[in-house]
């Protein structure tokens, strides 16, 4: 149980210009059954992430970078468990999201 027939993970790390790194993050898992009786399982998902972000040519004490996660809400369950209890096999995953970061090293 939790280990899905087919799984795909793909990364792209895209440079963009000489400052700014970009990643692209893929991913695909099929159903996966969620009991030990094999009658209940989850539906196949996806996941697609990006993060775009300034790197060391820029400074070397300063990052900034904007990141999103779950594009277009592919992902719509996450927290997976093994024969829970009242048939609670799954959580709600996060809606998409968008964020801006800055990292400062001292």
């Amino acid at each position: 149980t939790l280990i899905p027939k087919h799984k795909l993970q793909l990364n792209f790390i895209v440079p963009f210009g000489k400052i700014i790194d970009s990643q692209f993050n893929f991913g695909y898992n099929a159903e996966m059954w969620l009991d030990d009786a094999n009658s209940q399982k989850s539906a196949s998902y996806g996941d697609i992430n990006f993060l775009v972000q300034t790197n060391e040519q820029f400074s070397k004490n300063l990052q900034i970078g904007l990141l999103g996660n779950n594009l277009f809400n592919l992902m719509t369950y996450s927290n997976f468990r093994v024969n829970a209890v009242a048939s609670r096999y799954y959580e709600i995953a996060t809606p998409m999201n968008f964020g801006c970061f800055a990292k400062v090293k001292w």
